[in-house]
């Protein structure tokens, strides 16, 4: 860490290994025919790799800033993950294809969010 408001390697690569969850997320939303199920459990997964490896990162040690803005980005991140699993409930039970490219839009939407907020977090300050 070379300045106050670097954010130390770990944070570094826990938010890049996130990111490139989500960034395989959102290769799978733009195919054709994207397997409801399979996306489900894509999106547990990035779940899940936050509760256990993102929100458990030491905020406290940072730059009091760097902390400030890591927390909010952290609960803004943990809702729309929330929000996203809720999209794709509505996106598996949607029985009408323009209803469901509308779902799929939506999960497409929250995902390049998720991933916003990713590259926010890891920018220098």
């Amino acid at each position: 860490m070379t300045g106050a408001t670097m954010l130390p390697e770990i944070h570094r690569h826990r938010y890049q290994d996130f990111q490139q969850i989500l960034e395989r997320l959102r290769r799978l939303i733009s195919q054709p025919n994207c397997e409801k199920a399979l996306l489900k459990a894509e999106i547990s997964l990035a779940q899940q790799f936050f509760q256990d490896q993102v929100r458990c990162l030491d905020l406290d040690e940072l730059d009091a800033a760097v902390g400030q803005r890591s927390r909010s980005f952290h609960v803004e991140i943990n809702k729309q993950l929330r929000l996203l699993a809720t999209d794709v409930m509505f996106l598996q039970a949607a029985k009408q294809a323009a209803t469901s490219q509308q779902r799929l839009e939506q999960v497409g939407d929250r995902v390049n969010t998720l991933i916003r907020y990713c590259d926010a977090l890891l920018q220098k300050e």
